[in-house]
């Protein structure tokens, strides 16, 4: 018999943001982890919401546990003009 599963939910308020400013390494990127077995009951995958400035990057890369990543979803901001 399997164990029970159990909903979990999450949310990215009061999460703190970790990331690498590394431009010949794994990357420019930000992040916050939203699942993780340190973090939440998952023992099998991580999930989390990424941070790309413009210019950023992630490298590829792999590790344990595997990594959910769905379709990109961008979030715009304008940055002020300054008008003369």
């Amino acid at each position: 018999m399997s164990a029970a599963v159990e909903p979990l939910i999450v949310s990215d308020a009061g999460r703190a943001t970790d990331g690498w400013n590394e431009p010949q390494g794994r990357g420019v990127i930000g992040w916050q982890t939203l699942l993780s077995a340190d973090e939440t009951p998952s023992d099998a995958l991580t999930a989390g919401i990424a941070i790309v400035e413009p210019g950023g990057f992630l490298a590829r890369h792999r590790h344990a546990p595997a990594e959910l990543s769905p379709p990109p979803c961008f979030r715009w901001s304008p940055s002020p003009v300054n008008d003369p």
